[in-house]
């Protein structure tokens, strides 16, 4: 099996236009300008950002469905929320949110849970594993 260097592709709305219009006996609408390429790096970079999407989506699933295991699932959940907060997309979201927080004022005065420390975050594990 070969793998190709290129797929041509077109949106599927324009195909949908284009067996609309072929069906109907109609010929103004020409597929050939609706084309466009995907060469082997455009795929390759396509296919990474789905391994990334599925990792990502993987990470955050293990620390959301981690609340159902009780005093194991809460330490879990401590260690792995800085770990979410340090993800580069997460982190820079998390630096623009604070950023435009501080710029509306007292109103708008940064959420703390938003990069809690090591240690809050060591705390409050604990003291919920002691309860």
């Amino acid at each position: 099996m070969s793998i190709p260097d290129h797929i041509v592709w077109v949106a599927q709305s324009d195909f949908l236009t284009f067996t609309a219009a072929h069906k109907a006996n109609q010929k103004t609408f020409d597929l050939k300008e609706k084309q466009f390429v995907y060469e082997i790096g455009t795929l390759e970079r396509i296919a990474q950002e789905i391994v990334e999407f599925y990792n990502q989506l993987g990470f955050l699933t293990g620390y959301l469905t981690a609340r159902r295991d009780g005093p194991r699932g809460e330490a879990f959940r401590a260690q792995r929320y800085p770990k979410l907060c340090a993800q580069p997309h997460i982190n820079e979201a998390l630096v623009a949110t604070k950023a435009k927080m501080q710029r509306g004022g007292d109103e708008m005065t940064p959420n703390k849970a938003l990069q809690p420390t090591a240690y809050s975050l060591r705390s409050q594990a604990s003291t919920k594993l002691e309860r």
